[in-house]
């Protein structure tokens, strides 16, 4: 009985003794993981710390720019008024010419058997001969071959929608910017507003213009991005010889802008229950959050009216650890007026 009680004694220390060491061999664990986590803490205090953003002065400009396409003010499309083969050819693609210079002769009839009086056209204005464009009723244009004399052409008497188009004229010296404006911005543009016109095939060049047209009847677009769009145009105040129809054309215009403002990126700018703050850098310290009231507001900065100044230094994103603001009071339960019976 004596040793039973021994053993069980004896057997009691030595879970007590195991006991005792697995808990002091889960303190190098605890101290490992608490020194990893402290770690990765002030690691992604030093990532914020590279990314902080200046509260600094300066411009805001809220801006509008849309991609059109360089195109000619106005087209004569040359057409011949009665069907036949083209005899003579007297001019080429890209040639200029003057109104009332022969272009072509056109001879009557499928056969040569049939003898009927040939027809010359004629250029009704001057200006420079291409290719003639028509649309392709998928919100873009189709570009047919410039007439080849023995050419078998349809006139207008045979087809009055589907006739022949030889060439077109266009003067290149009145050109327009054509733009299809979606409904959400079509508000922001004027006729007679000043923009600035860039075209990606002459980098660094800028061309000065002026809305000329914006239409007030919505239509469906029917190219890429569907919906509705208004008709807008853009007429180019200077042309280079280097632009060409159908180049790729950006206009941008300043509708509104502000001098030497302070400024914020929104990129620094949190919203959260109602309120707008930023989480400003102090040396030494957690960061602070403040409340801050915004004024004229671009797609990428703001005004600060109140909480930020000068050369302050805000978070792009919210620390893990910081001083937050003061929980708002709750609005107090209005006063309720009691008749005296």
């Amino acid at each position: 009985m004596v040793d039973a009680k021994g053993r069980l004694l004896a057997l009691a220390r030595d879970r007590r003794v195991w006991a005792t060491l697995a808990v002091l061999a889960l303190i190098p664990a605890a101290v490992f993981t608490n020194r990893f986590y402290q770690r990765r803490k002030l690691a992604n205090v030093r990532l914020d710390l590279t990314t902080l953003m200046s509260v600094e002065r300066g411009k805001l400009e809220k801006k509008f720019q849309e991609t059109g396409a360089v195109t000619p003010k106005g087209n004569i499309d040359i057409a011949s008024l009665v069907s036949g083969r083209v005899t003579e050819l007297f001019v080429r693609e890209g040639q200029t010419v003057k109104a009332g210079q022969p272009l072509a002769v056109v001879q009557p009839g499928r056969t040569g058997a049939e003898k009927f009086m040939p027809s010359t056209l004629n250029a009704p204005v001057g200006g420079v001969l291409l290719r003639c464009m028509r649309d392709n009723g998928g919100g873009g244009t189709n570009v047919t071959p410039f007439v080849l004399r023995e050419d078998y052409l349809t006139g207008r008497f045979d087809s009055a929608k589907d006739f022949t188009c030889l060439m077109t004229i266009v003067d290149m010296k009145k050109l327009v910017i054509k733009l299809q404006i979606n409904e959400v911005d079509i508000l922001k543009l004027s006729e007679g507003m000043s923009v600035n016109v860039t075209v990606d095939s002459l980098p660094g060049v800028e061309f000065p213009g002026t809305v000329t047209m914006l239409s007030r009847q919505a239509e469906e677009s029917r190219g890429y991005n569907s919906g509705k769009v208004f008709q807008a145009e853009v007429s180019l105040d200077k042309v280079d010889e280097k632009l060409r129809i159908g180049m790729t054309a950006r206009v941008l215009a300043v509708m509104e802008k502000r001098e030497k403002v302070l400024k914020v990126s929104l990129g620094a700018v949190f919203e959260e229950d109602g309120r707008t703050s930023a989480f400003v850098h102090r040396e030494g310290d957690r960061p602070k959050q403040v409340e801050v009231k915004l004024g004229f507001k671009t797609a990428t900065e703001a005004e600060v009216l109140e909480g930020l100044k000068e050369g302050d230094k805000v978070f792009p994103e919210k620390p893990v650890d910081f001083e937050a603001l003061p929980k708002a009071a709750a609005p107090s339960a209005p006063a309720i007026a009691l008749a005296e019976k």
